[in-house]
């Protein structure tokens, strides 16, 4: 026969055991809350980083705006030629009122046409 041996029995290699299992234990659930909280937390955290820099954006585009506008309005143009404009605008009115006559002479060539054609048709009809 065998003879078992055993050693006696540990009590603080037990408590500290147990103390290590209950560590464990304590970070098994920390990180399974981490597991639920981290994407959101995370998510939130990136979108009031975005939140900042399209302020930040927003900021300097009204800067630049204004200050482009500023400049904008600052401008002088120099048109050279408009010494004629009085005979421009005359000229422009003046085919203006011919194109508008030849709109309204086209129905009264249209007409004469017509009244043409009809002569055309009763003189061949009499031969």
């Amino acid at each position: 026969m065998s003879v078992i041996e055993t050693e006696p029995f540990n009590t603080q290699l037990a408590r500290r055991i147990q103390s290590v299992s209950t560590q464990i234990e304590s970070l098994t659930l920390s990180l399974a809350s981490l597991r639920r909280e981290a994407p959101s937390s995370a998510a939130g955290h990136y979108l009031s980083s975005l939140e900042t820099a399209e302020s930040a954006w927003r900021t300097q585009f009204d800067v630049a705006e204004a200050e482009n506008m500023s400049r904008a309005t600052n401008v002088e143009l120099e048109v050279k030629g408009m010494e004629r404009e009085e005979d421009m605008k005359r000229n422009w009115n003046g085919a203006l009122q011919g194109l508008v006559g030849l709109r309204d002479g086209v129905g009264s060539t249209l007409a004469k046409l017509e009244r043409g054609r009809d002569v055309v048709v009763y003189l061949g009809e009499g031969r």
